[in-house]
């Protein structure tokens, strides 16, 4: 028999797909770019067919390259934030400042959770798992206005995935996505 994968090289049960916040990121940064062209010069008085005066461009241009900048960016960011979250059998992976955070199931102190997704915390160091990063739409939704869109197929899936492979000395804090 062989040994269960250990390490992060196994491949995930369960991995985060980045295309809603990805996506989400390229309309803010669209937008955020329409608001430097049209917005600043109807600020300034300067009709869209007119160029600019300097004083009023460098606004404009500083705006435009912010949203050009976002919408440049989205995939790198989608990828570190929603592409690093995975849950696997040697552990969890979650995003983490410079690069992925990992740990490993027999290091599991806690895991907590609220309306958004789960905390799985290490005595060291803590992978977030957010089921939802983004909503479209207006409303009150569940994640603050509009409706969310999943990072996963199966959340439950996930926390039960969790749960069976959490050590049994592990706290849980479970209130918002606690299997029926």
């Amino acid at each position: 028999m062989s040994d269960p994968p250990s390490g992060p090289a196994s491949p995930p049960a369960f991995k985060g797909n980045d295309r809603p916040f990805r996506l989400a990121l390229r309309v803010f940064g669209v937008l955020l770019l329409l608001f430097g062209i049209a917005v600043t010069r109807r600020l300034f008085g300067i009709p869209l067919a007119v160029a600019p005066s300097p004083g009023s461009y460098a606004l404009s241009f500083l705006i435009e390259v912010a949203g050009l900048a976002i919408v440049l960016a989205a995939p790198i960011a989608a990828r570190q934030k929603v592409g690093a979250m995975a849950v696997s059998e040697a552990g969890v992976t979650g995003p983490g400042f410079l690069w992925p955070v990992f740990i490993p199931w027999s290091q599991v102190v806690l895991v907590c959770d609220d309306e958004r997704g789960v905390l799985v915390q290490s005595a060291r160091q803590s992978a977030r798992i957010d089921f939802y990063s983004a909503s479209y739409g207006f409303g009150a939704g569940p994640v603050g206005g509009g409706r969310p869109v999943e990072n996963f197929q199966d959340p439950e899936g996930v926390v039960r995935f969790i749960l069976s492979h959490a050590p049994k000395g592990a706290m849980l804090d479970l209130h918002h996505w606690m299997p029926a």
